[in-house]
Parts: C-alpha cells; structure tokens; sequence
C-alpha cells in the first residue's frame, strides 16, 4: 500500500514538472515570435535610406536592368518564377500589396527569413526588380 502510495506521488510530481517545463517552454518560443516580428519592421533609418536610394538612383539606370532575368536568377527559388510560390516562408508576390518603397526595403535589408541582397544586388537592380513585382500581379 506505501508503495503505491509512493509511486503515484512521484508520478504525480514528475508530470507536474513536466507541465511547469512545458509552459516555460511556450512562453519562450511566444516571447521569440513576438521578437521576429518587431524585427521585421524597418527602422526609420532603414526607411530614410530606401527614400534616399530611390530619389538618387537615377531612371536610365533602372530602366536599363534586365529585371526579369534578375528576379529569374534570385528569386524565382523562393517566390517562383511567376511569384507564385512560397518556399522557406517566402511571400506569394502575386498578391502582394506591399507599396514600392516597402519591396524595395525588403530586398535590400531582407525581412524574415529572406537575405538581404545590399552588395550582392547594385541598387538600381534592387529598385528595378521591385517594380517588376508589379508585373506579376498582372
């Protein structure tokens, strides 16, 4: 009779523990969500920077990039080739409402799980695959 009563005592400690464990646990990965997505919202320095690249970048030069081979090259893996995908948490860009300014900051500083391409991409290329967003929707 001790023993039983025994057993079921530490068995009802050890899912006690457990249970304590777990919810310290959901709070952690709740605090860690609420984190990314401040994370993912642009400072206004970062802002500033877009405003400052899109009144100097001059039109001739984004005109002159080939955009849809651009966005072919680095982000039809993702987005697919007529932005219809999402893999690896990427956004369907056919029905993205996200304004110029906000594509373009996303491609240069990345959001989420996508890469920055500053320095990988010339700021011209950035800006101009930003309006070939636009074609997709069509």
């Amino acid at each position: 009779m001790r023993i039983a009563l025994v057993l079921t005592t530490l068995l009802f400690l050890l899912s006690f523990c457990a249970g304590e464990k777990h919810q310290n646990q959901h709070k952690k990965i709740t605090a860690k969500k609420k984190s990314n997505m401040q994370q993912d919202e642009f400072s206004e320095d970062q802002l500033q920077t877009i405003k400052q690249l899109l009144s100097n970048t001059p039109q001739a030069q984004i005109s002159a990039v080939d955009a849809a081979a651009t966005y072919k090259t680095y982000c039809g893996l993702c987005h697919g080739q007529k932005g219809e995908m999402s893999i690896n948490g990427a956004k369907i860009l056919m029905d993205t409402n996200t304004s110029l300014s906000e594509r373009v900051a996303q491609i240069y500083f990345g959001k989420g799980t996508m890469t920055p391409f500053k320095g990988t991409l010339k700021d011209e290329q950035i800006i101009a695959v930003a309006q070939y967003i636009d074609e997709l929707k069509k």
